[in-house]
């Protein structure tokens, strides 16, 4: 009986043993995985020697860079609006230096932001070269230019712009610290900062589509390989990893006051938009939407999220639709102190 023991408890050992062995393994090969991605990724745009890079393991981060400027261009409206509602939430300084981050193809740029600035002059920017080239491609004033750069790093120096904007854009930045701190420091003290944002929220109908789309049996398999679940592993789909950022609003109270702003306007909310149809709906979603690895296959996968979408608010799609997210606009004042 004792040797029956002895012999069971050992066999339990061994299986313990070489469950945690294969557990190790798989997560080293993760690790590694990580590293070969850091090392073979290229470096995009100019930093200030002052700011910190974060570091890139994150597949789908890089697909954020690479954007269809002219479609966009044509389904990115909303974004426009939504732009003009922040600009017209305080007023902009007259006759300064200004930067627009995140500019895209360079509409809101041109169209909202350059008559504000008067006697002085505005530059643009973005991480993607596909959108600065359709915004160079507009007729462009002679006191605005666009060009390639990151939110956590802009290559400008400190206390350069009296007003820095972020319009639709700081969700897709993964250390919303960095791009924070980043503002504040090429900011002129009383400098101000203008955002508009995508916030996380448990609530948010939109964000609930797309997980529940991408975790159904039709796509799970087509979006693992591509970094959405990185914890998958048979029999378990482990967590979604969103292609974009999202932050709740406290976590951007904090970077704000911790880089030394001062909020003038804050307004959380949960927009709402009207679509006529689906397919409106559809090609809104396709101007940003980052699930491109599916190739063909993309306006399929987003028709889907529209259905999910309709479910999740209980419409039937057959009228208008409405479309929610949650959503936060302020204006930050960077302190006066040198």
């Amino acid at each position: 009986m004792l040797l029956r023991f002895i012999f069971v408890f050992f066999l339990l050992l061994f299986g313990c043993i070489c469950f945690a062995a294969d557990r190790y393994d798989q997560k080293k090969q993760r690790l590694q995985l990580d590293l070969i991605d850091e090392k073979s990724s290229t470096p995009g745009s100019p930093s200030t020697p002052r700011t910190e890079t974060p570091t890139q393991t994150n597949p789908l981060r890089r697909s954020t860079t690479s954007w269809d400027g002219e479609f966009y261009d044509t389904h990115g409206s909303l974004q426009q609006r939504w732009a003009r509602g922040v600009l017209a939430s305080y007023p902009f300084p007259q006759n300064s230096v200004a930067l627009d981050i995140g500019c895209g193809n360079g509409l809101v740029t041109q169209e909202e932001i350059f008559p504000l600035v008067g006697e002085g002059n505005l530059t643009g920017i973005d991480p993607s070269e596909e959108m600065i080239a359709v915004a160079e491609k507009r007729t462009i004033p002679e006191k605005l230019v666009f060009r390639t750069g990151s939110a956590e790093g802009t290559g400008f120096a400190p206390n350069t712009f009296g007003s820095v904007t972020c319009f639709s854009t700081l969700h897709w930045v993964e250390r919303k610290d960095l791009a924070i701190r980043e503002a504040a420091h090429i900011l002129k003290p009383n400098g101000l900062y203008y955002v508009y944002m995508w916030v996380r929220d448990t609530k948010d109908p939109i964000r609930q589509a797309f997980e529940g789309t991408a975790r159904s049996e039709k796509w799970f398999e087509s979006l693992t390989p591509h970094g959405f679940f990185p914890e998958a592993l048979p029999g378990s789909q482990g967590k979604f990893k969103e292609p974009y950022h999202m932050t709740r609003r406290n976590k951007i109270n904090e970077a704000l006051k911790s880089a030394g702003f001062e909020i003038l306007v804050w307004e959380p909310h949960m927009s709402s938009e009207v679509f006529k149809t689906g397919e409106d709906l559809k090609d809104w979603l396709l101007g940003w939407s980052q699930f491109g690895c599916l190739g063909e296959r993309h306006e399929e996968f987003l028709r889907d999220v529209v259905k999910n979408y309709l479910i999740i608010t209980e419409q039937s799609g057959e009228d208008e639709i409405i479309y929610h997210d949650a959503k936060l606009r302020f204006v930050a004042r960077k302190s006066g102190a040198t």
